[in-house]
């Protein structure tokens, strides 16, 4: 393929952050959006699709898509690049700032669903830089109210998600009660322990007898240790 051909095509990113962002067609929307835009400034459409990958890994070079785009923009082989908004690249400058810069160093033209944007123009450079900017803030802001919100959840006695500790059970009222058929082995846990057994014996009192709260009959002794310095039985946890 030549340069020139290379030059016509429009490659498109899509990606969602959730299971149920996916499931709700919002690929398929970028993917149309996409499309859409190629086909309005005569280019041809190449769709890059990521599928569910979590804000969480911000670092782009987790993401193999993302990466051939990436490598693609260094090589010259891509100059039209299109991401229905920013955020879709990260929402941490600091991951996207390398991005952009080789974005600027190949001439690469960025189109979102603002605008077309040739970021080796001044003021276009610098309204991505202020976009890339309040995803930045805006990810920050998310994360500190995300965090606020389960701390203040777990301060009324709410569960905040994820597997039970062993020996307990979520309620309808997502509340920590007591799992009866756990609690007894929790207590010999304890038992053993003070009374001077190693956590090689518990093991082997546990292996095939019980099962763990993930289903599991073959205990390890991390799992074990987290047991014993679990602070629920005492009213409270970190």
């Amino acid at each position: 393929m030549s340069k020139k051909d290379l030059n016509n095509n429009l490659i498109i990113y899509t990606r969602v952050s959730s299971e149920s962002q996916e499931d709700n067609t919002s690929l398929e929307s970028q993917r149309k959006q996409g499309i859409l835009v190629a086909k309005n400034n005569g280019l041809t459409p190449i769709v890059m699709n990521e599928g569910v990958a979590s804000s969480k890994y911000e670092d782009f070079t987790k993401r193999e898509k993302l990466m051939e785009v990436y490598n693609g923009i260094q090589k010259g082989d891509i100059k039209h690049f299109f991401i229905d908004t920013t955020s879709r690249l990260s929402r941490n400058t600091a991951a996207s700032t390398p991005f952009i810069y080789h974005c600027v160093k190949h001439e690469v033209m960025i189109y979102t669903a603002s605008g077309k944007f040739n970021v080796t123009d001044p003021y276009h450079k610098f309204f991505i830089s202020q976009q890339l900017a309040m995803d930045d803030l805006e990810n920050s802001n998310r994360s500190a109210n995300f965090e606020r919100g389960r701390l203040e959840r777990a301060r009324q006695g709410y569960w905040h998600g994820g597997t039970p500790p062993f020996g307990y059970r979520v309620n309808k009222d997502k509340r920590l009660i007591e799992n009866k058929s756990q609690s007894k082995w929790v207590k010999l846990i304890y038992k053993m322990y003070s009374e001077g057994y190693g956590l090689r014996d518990i093991k082997l009192k546990l292996d095939g007898n019980v099962e763990s709260s993930r289903g599991n009959l073959i205990w390890s002794s991390v799992s074990i240790q987290r047991i014993l310095y679990n602070s629920h039985p005492e009213g409270w946890y970190k």
